[in-house]
């Protein structure tokens, strides 16, 4: 049963998340964030009349970022596949073109990973 299942931990630093009942006792799940006072997982504004609903909906938003981190990853290897390949083909203005969006897919992916 997803009662069970442990909360999955922030999908944008990594940090230990924590179920709190609300005063009008609904359930919401946010990232502990300790250690980091700005991270966007710190306080989820969405609450839940069930502890599960709050737990599920929590760890799809967290599986959701390693699916979106691997799509990025992906990317960021397509783009210097074809930055290899236009600069074998002397393709200056295509080999700076894709080893720029290499390089910037690499710095967000790094931005966002826990």
């Amino acid at each position: 049963m997803s009662e069970h299942l442990p909360l999955l931990p922030c999908p944008f630093c990594g940090g230990t998340a924590t179920m709190e009942q609300t005063e009008d006792n609904r359930w919401s799940v946010g990232c502990d964030a300790a250690d980091e006072p700005a991270c966007m997982g710190y306080q989820s504004f969405t609450t839940f009349a069930r502890q599960r609903d709050a737990r599920e909906a929590w760890n799809r938003r967290a599986n959701a970022y390693a699916d979106l981190a691997a799509a990025v990853e992906h990317a960021n290897v397509r783009f210097q596949c074809v930055a290899d390949e236009a600069k074998e083909r002397g393709d200056n203005a295509g080999w700076a073109m894709a080893s720029v969006d290499a390089d910037r897919m690499a710095a967000a992916l790094a931005k966002v990973q826990p």
